[in-house]
């Protein structure tokens, strides 16, 4: 067996409570640079620089003695890591931070006298971590929090009892950035924004925020927050995301 990790946790499930796992191979994402030929003249022009998609592998054993309980073994461990499901995965050494990891690729099995392993490898499609959650609440006048990690968080604003401006809008600025959408009515609304999956919806039905507006990001350090246009309790709330 290659070296162990001390916790290691999928799913709600802590891995290291049922089997051994070793040969963790945590790499940071990799760095995939744009670019374009340029004719007439050396080299390239560089037109953007993005952060790949990092894999996660682990080998996970079990003890187990005859093709029985091999089997058996395996089947478990299978069944911990299910095709097309996106689940948290953390290491004890992380400090609290975790991925949102899927399964990838092929599983080997190994079997042994006393022992089978599961080479298991896990696709971050998010290539950064996240740790804590935090929120702010826009109920009163600009408000300016303080956004941890090393990675812009994507914010989401739910807002209850929302009445437009008068220009018939919802209007937010978060970060320096405007986000608006449209109300029907004066009556108070349900309105609940998501950046990081880019969906909109008004009480409860799809909506589309205004053409002027952006998908905000909160990049770590003092951002400001408000509503521009409009009234409501607004809250809204991030996880730290860290690379």
């Amino acid at each position: 067996m290659g070296d162990a990790v001390t916790s290691v946790t999928y799913g709600g499930v802590v891995l290291t409570d049922r089997w051994v796992v070793t040969d963790v191979v945590r790499p940071l994402p990799r760095v995939i640079v744009d670019t374009d030929d340029a004719p007439g003249r050396d080299g390239v022009v560089v037109r953007g620089a993005r952060y790949g998609v990092p894999e996660v592998s682990m080998r996970v054993w079990a003890v187990a003695v005859g093709w029985e309980d091999q089997q058996r073994a395996v089947r478990e461990i299978a069944a911990t890591f299910p095709r097309g499901v996106e689940r948290r995965l953390s290491f004890g050494d992380d400090g609290g931070l975790w991925r949102l990891a899927q399964p990838t690729g092929e599983r080997e099995v190994r079997s042994y006298d006393e022992s089978v392993s599961v080479d298991v490898a896990l696709l971050c499609a998010d290539p950064v971590m996240y740790g804590a959650q935090c929120s702010a609440s826009l109920s009163g006048p600009t408000v300016t929090a303080t956004i941890g990690g090393t990675f812009p968080a994507r914010p989401r604003v739910t807002v209850v009892g929302a009445r437009p401006g008068a220009d018939g809008t919802l209007g937010l600025l978060i970060g320096g950035r405007a986000l608006a959408v449209a109300l029907d009515g004066p009556g108070g609304h349900g309105v609940d924004i998501d950046c990081g999956s880019r969906t909109c919806a008004v009480d409860g039905r799809l909506a589309l925020p205004t053409l002027d507006s952006d998908w905000p990001s909160l990049p770590p350090g003092a951002q400001a927050m408000s509503i521009a246009s409009g009234t409501g309790s607004a809250t809204v709330t991030w996880h730290e995301r860290w690379l």
